[in-house]
């Protein structure tokens, strides 16, 4: 059964999804209309840059601000204290800039006093909650924006006074009715949401239109994404895109980072990519994701490092992850298993399920069983599928977890049932088999059903298979038109099967020449059938196939190094002769013994043909019947024949008719005409 693979919580198309500026509100935007726009000229890009810069403090203006604070402008006191806080211009130190914000209440100015409890909050030592909140109540009072903002961020938030989105919602009407853009914006989202008042998305895009007409870039940015979405306003995708890029050009990070998802959606990938530089620029983890995966999709993986670290630094969980995937596959980084497993744990610690299951499976390749399952166990207990899928695995093999083969089934069936269609393939192999639960093929072919239907391409493989075979009622045309799917979904056994289908005429018309085509397909997939398949058509030719003992070999020796044991013969065979690749007799008895070992009949039938004439070793005919003794065993007919012959005539042993008559008749039911012929005379 197979594992797993690890996983990316996002597709690798831009259906990444749009995400509102505010409390962490996102949504997905549907972007296959995207309408494209230019990317950011050189003018464009200088006036983001203007927009941003002025949103920077200026160390120049810190001199200035001194000197009018020291002339008694207390608005010059609170950008003063903003220096000091932030170190611009001047030593950082929060405790001068709480003084002259301090000093700047004292006078009277609200929003002094709404800094002073800014700061008290993000202190938070004793007294420091009741304080802030006593403080930010009287600026609100007053009419202070500031104040009812900070207010609205305590009850939403749940510091210094109990949870309360209601309250939120209260007092951000308040800030915005004291023309706090930022609270309009916000109340917009609450209002979108349904958080804390009645859902209204009319009323949200209202609130948003009017922040994004005074100058609020992020409240932009909201109100395209109710544009992409049709949200409280008509659908209109260019409209959604023109105030993104508007939010952009205001200096909106997240505007930057939904124009450039939508552009590439669209096709434009490097003007995206501009789009996504400015928003991760700004700050914005999920344009630093975008931005990232805009990388690895584009043969620049070496470059996505950046921004998901970017990302995974600015808090956001999945660009751990992604960050994860890119050291554990490596393309353009080069593998580290180690800081995979530290961008998985960032992840989880973020309480990415998908970090927690990539986590997991990490732990497992590095042989720590017992310390991978509780993360795997968590993984499916949030959501995560692939979880309750490996975890099934786990406890079916008795792995990690004591052997529990009904939890297995319960542990898929809910795998499947959450849409994960590899626990419905897995869930239908059980009933297939009869392993863990009930033979029940009907059953199975259900699950295998719903599987395919759900993208996995080994349940339609093995629906395939169960149709052709009819352990459900016989269907040869679709059981070729599934394989035909599951091949087209890249499974390399699905391809092998749809080449014998082909050559069969198999619920198709038959064509050697298509059969050899898919058989080829299987084997550049790793299947080992497919190459055997193709080596075995390119050995024999016919039917419009050329000969070529040199294609036969290659694909037999691809075969033999997937262990199939038959083509491990069948390369001894081409080495013994020299067709096709250079005559090789010991090499040629090392795959013989190769093949033998691994189950092969035939192979053990060569290897007692050679050391029953001694022609490539040193002749041993005590060991030749042994080796007679193994193929017959395994059903070789020729290898029958040949242990009844020295069975008759006591070559290798002692002489014994009756049971050579028994190893002829054996070789004649098994299709060897000659053991037919000659059965009478023994």
């Amino acid at each position: 059964m197979a594992r797993p693979p690890l996983r990316s919580l996002v597709s690798v198309n831009t259906a990444l999804a749009l995400v509102l500026v505010s409390f962490g509100h996102a949504g997905a935007l549907p972007l296959q209309h995207a309408v494209v726009v230019d990317g950011p000229s050189p003018e464009d890009t200088r006036t983001m840059a203007r927009a941003w810069a002025a949103m920077q403090p200026d160390a120049s203006l810190t001199p200035i601000h001194a000197e009018r604070c020291s002339n008694g402008d207390q608005n010059a006191c609170i950008e003063l204290g903003h220096d000091y806080e932030l170190g611009v211009g001047v030593d950082q130190s929060r405790d001068r800039a709480l003084e002259l914000y301090g000093t700047a209440c004292s006078k009277g100015l609200q929003t002094g006093c709404a800094e002073v409890a800014s700061a008290l909050v993000e202190r938070n030592g004793p007294g420091d909650l009741d304080r802030a909140r006593t403080l930010f109540d009287t600026a609100c009072r007053r009419k202070n924006g500031a104040g009812c903002l900070g207010l609205a961020g305590m009850a939403y938030v749940g510091v210094g006074e109990p949870k309360s989105d209601e309250h939120a919602a209260k007092y951000l009407k308040q800030a915005c009715a004291a023309q706090e853009l930022a609270g309009c914006r916000w109340l917009g989202d609450l209002l979108d949401a349904g958080q804390g008042t009645k859902q209204d998305s009319t009323q949200a895009a209202k609130l948003y239109e009017r922040a994004c007409d005074r100058g609020d870039a992020a409240a932009c940015t909201n109100l395209g994404y109710l544009y992409y979405q049709g949200r409280g306003v008509p659908k209109n995708q260019a409209k959604g895109t023109a105030l993104s890029e508007r939010g952009c050009t205001g200096g909106s990070p997240v505007g930057c980072a939904n124009l450039g998802r939508d552009l590439w959606d669209a096709g434009e990938k490097e003007r995206a990519r501009r789009f996504l530089e400015l928003a991760c620029a700004g700050n914005d983890p999920r344009g630093c994701r975008s931005l990232g995966k805009w990388h690895t999709t584009s043969g620049t993986a070496e470059n996505a490092v950046v921004p998901f670290a970017r990302g995974c630094a600015l808090g956001e969980a999945v660009s751990c992850n992604e960050l994860g995937l890119l050291y554990t596959n490596g393309p353009g980084v080069g593998k580290d298993a180690k800081l995979a497993r530290d961008s998985f744990a960032q992840s989880c610690a973020g309480s990415s399920a998908v970090g927690c299951f990539n986590l997991g499976l990490t732990l497992e390749d590095e042989g720590q069983l017992s310390a991978a399952v509780p993360y795997i166990r968590w993984a499916c207990e949030q959501k995560e599928m692939a979880g309750c899928a490996e975890l099934a695995r786990l406890a079916f093999l008795g792995e990690g977890v004591p052997q529990d083969r009904a939890l297995a089934a319960r542990l898929w069936q809910q795998a499947c049932d959450g849409k994960y269609a590899q626990g419905c393939t897995e869930l239908g192999t059980m009933y297939e088999h009869g392993t863990g639960a009930a033979k029940d093929d009907a059953r199975a072919a259900a699950l295998y059903e719903q599987a395919c239907n759900g993208s996995d391409a080994v349940g339609c493989t093995w629906l395939a298979i169960q149709l052709r075979e009819g352990k459900i009622p016989a269907d040869l045309p679709r059981s070729f038109a599934l394989f035909k799917k599951a091949c087209e979904m890249k499974h390399a056994p699905a391809c092998s099967e749809l080449g014998v289908a082909y050559e069969r005429g198999q619920g198709t018309p038959r064509n050697p020449r298509a059969a050899v085509a898919a058989s080829e397909q299987g084997c550049r997939g790793g299947d080992a059938n497919g190459c055997y398949n193709a080596g075995y058509r390119y050995r024999d030719g016919g039917d419009g196939i050329r000969q070529d003992p040199t294609q036969a070999a290659a694909y037999f020796g691809k075969a033999c190094d997937l262990d199939m044991a038959e083509a491990c013969s069948e390369l001894g065979a081409a080495r013994e002769l020299g067709k096709g690749i250079p005559k090789n007799t010991a090499q040629a008895v090392t795959l013989y013994l190769k093949a033998c070992s691994k189950g092969s009949g035939e192979g053990c039938t060569n290897l007692c043909r050679v050391f029953m004439l001694g022609l490539i070793v040193k002749k041993d005919v005590q060991r030749a019947r042994l080796y007679c003794q193994s193929a017959c065993a395994r059903n070789e007919a020729d290898g029958c024949l040949k242990l009844g012959w020295m069975l008759h005539e006591g070559v290798g042993g002692a002489r014994n008719v009756a049971a050579a008559r028994a190893m002829a008749r054996k070789a004649c039911s098994l299709g060897e005409k000659l053991a037919c012929d000659v059965l009478p005379r023994f």
